[in-house]
């Protein structure tokens, strides 16, 4: 049995005793590989795909014999299926990023604000609470398992003020047929 990372060479061998001379094929999960005739078999650049059991069965004219199947698995790095989202929220509110991820493998998490890691924040989402001017900014989590790691992309945290009234409305009294201006906040 092999455990390999992605992207990885690796080689299934055999030392097979008897009569030569020999006839070898390598079958992966019971399928007969094309090009697969030695004592070895070597995969290079392995990818999730390689995954299985490989079995060689040599022969010579006298018959034949399997040997027990090797597993070969994959260690791929984590893939993220939901990145963050950018949010807009008003001074004091709250604000929540979060990523789902799809891994074999144990995964760990760093979440990290203009680039520098925000100190305990390492589960799959983040929030924000009473959030205020200095909160804004862009987040982002870094994903890693024992095959690598990878980046989300950027969600931005943008933060606005609600209005607020600097000058009350004040009554005026005019006169009939006076022309009065009305002011557009628009």
């Amino acid at each position: 049995d092999a455990t390999v990372l992605e992207g990885q060479t690796v080689t299934f061998s055999m030392l097979p005793n008897g009569s030569q001379p020999f006839r070898v094929q390598w079958l992966k999960d019971g399928q007969f590989l094309a090009n697969a005739s030695g004592l070895s078999l070597t995969i290079s650049n392995v990818t999730a795909l390689d995954a299985g059991g490989y079995t060689a069965v040599i022969g010579n004219t006298f018959g034949f014999s399997s040997s027990q199947p090797a597993t070969l698995s994959v260690i791929v790095p984590p893939v993220i299926l939901t990145q963050p989202a950018h949010q807009l929220i008003s001074v004091g509110g709250v604000a929540s990023f979060g990523v789902n991820v799809s891994s074999v493998e144990a995964v760990t998490y760093q979440w990290r604000k203009d680039g520098s890691n925000l100190v305990g924040q390492t589960t799959s989402g983040v929030s924000v609470a009473n959030a205020q001017p200095v909160d804004a900014g862009n987040y982002d989590v870094i994903v890693a398992n024992s095959a690598g790691s990878v980046t989300s992309s950027v969600a931005n945290l943008t933060l606005a003020n609600p209005p607020v009234l600097t000058t009350q409305p004040t009554s005026t009294a005019v006169e009939v047929a006076t022309r009065v201006e009305l002011v557009s906040l628009a």
